[in-house]
């Protein structure tokens, strides 16, 4: 697929793949022999060019786009597709180190990795224009595709980490959004209420309880251990599946779980998998279901503890310069400024009179912070004089007339 006759989108081979790969299986269960083998063959084909691609770019991650540029410039800056490594369907192996590059790069480097548990939603140099650092942008429902692949890949942890992370992302109201400012709290591009990000919402919370992995249904793959601790209960009655429709019932007792499975009859799975924490035992065997046990969980997450994280770290520049300073806000001033520097190339002006405010106001602060005597603790002084310093050459930057115009400053 090419964009703006520039870039190549990977995710949209990856999609060509795998319609590639699931229409084979369709003409095999319609009886389609030839046609099967033909496509097949042409998807080991598509497979091979993929590979090439990827061997070209240079990368040790499946980029946005094939070409040099793609992880750089216009619409290719921000991943996309390209997470779609084994969800819906595994185009690769578990073990690929190309998938468990897309999501360390997407998790730890992408934009500076992840704020508040969601990836980084980056646009790229579009004409006059580049990511602003100030107010960084995350995306909701994008992220759900670096879960699913965490999942299958066997870290249940960081899917149940990432469940209540989308879930914060939701209005008063619960809606979601797609993109997200979050410093300035707002949906991008006035995207509320986002279906999308509703619906893969749901979807991730369906495939953390139930998971079809080709003819392997795989049950409780992503959920938070405390879901199925003494006196919780799962209760899932006449769910679809690929195979059929099922009923399961969890009930979490003191010494560990007691499960009631229908299976799905339609058309039976392989093999049935039921993941539990190794603290939480299956009491009594249950009739075609395989247990797995994993490594327990390493901490409780549920909606007020992410909360608690939240709140720890999540005070904005309005909130810094509005508020008595503390020496908390030492990072958060530096990451202001940051934002500044990085963002003298290009700029708006109806943001410019905003960003010359708080920088007064900050300074303001700084200075009521060192004469309060609370900067005295070794190198909290010298920090704040460094951040003068630096306001000083932030407010003369902003003066520039090119600075706060549609306008390049080389």
């Amino acid at each position: 697929m090419n964009i703006g006759n520039e870039h190549h989108i990977v995710g949209a081979d990856l999609w060509n793949l795998r319609g590639l790969l699931i229409t084979a299986d369709a003409a095999k269960v319609l009886g389609k022999r030839k046609d099967a083998e033909e496509l097949v063959a042409e998807a080991g084909d598509y497979r091979k060019s993929i590979d090439a691609a990827f061997k070209h770019c240079g990368e040790a991650h499946f980029p946005p786009a094939w070409d040099d540029v793609g992880d750089k410039v216009g619409v290719c800056y921000s991943h996309w597709g390209n997470m779609e490594t084994l969800w819906p369907t595994e185009l690769f192996e578990v073990d690929d180190v190309r998938v468990e590059s897309t999501i360390s790069e997407l998790r730890d480097r992408h934009g500076g990795g992840y704020v508040e548990g969601l990836s980084r939603f980056t646009i790229g140099i579009v004409e006059n224009m580049v990511p602003s650092t100030e107010d960084p942008l995350i995306v909701s429902y994008l992220t759900t595709y670096v879960t699913l692949a965490e999942m299958i890949s066997g870290n249940d942890e960081r899917v149940a980490e990432a469940f209540y992370w989308f879930l914060l992302h939701t209005t008063s109201s619960n809606m979601f959004g797609e993109v997200i400012n979050y410093r300035q709290r707002y949906g991008f591009c006035d995207t509320l209420p986002h279906v999308t990000g509703a619906a893969m919402f749901c979807n991730m919370f369906r495939h953390m309880l139930i998971h079809e992995r080709g003819d392997v249904l795989e049950l409780l793959w992503g959920v938070p251990d405390w879901w199925i601790g003494e006196g919780q209960e799962i209760r899932i009655e006449r769910a679809p599946t690929h195979f059929g429709f099922m009923n399961l019932r969890v009930r979490g007792k003191a010494d560990g779980v007691e499960v009631d499975f229908d299976a799905p009859d339609r058309s039976p799975a392989e093999k049935i998998v039921l993941h539990l924490p190794q603290s939480r035992k299956l009491l009594k065997p249950v009739e075609e279901v395989e247990v797995v046990y994993r490594s327990d969980q390493k901490r409780r997450w549920d909606f007020p503890g992410v909360v608690k994280i939240y709140e720890a770290d999540a005070r904005s520049v309005s909130d810094i310069v509005n508020d008595k300073f503390s020496k908390a806000d030492i990072e958060g001033a530096i990451a202001f400024l940051d934002a500044v520097e990085d963002n003298s190339k290009y700029y708006f002006d109806q943001q410019y009179w905003d960003r010359q405010s708080k920088l007064w106001k900050l300074s303001d602060k700084l200075r009521q912070f060192t004469e309060s005597g609370e900067a005295k603790e070794e190198g909290v002084e010298q920090k704040i004089a460094v951040l003068q310093e630096r306001i000083e050459n932030c407010l003369e930057l902003v003066g520039k007339g090119d600075y706060h115009k549609h306008q390049r400053v080389d």
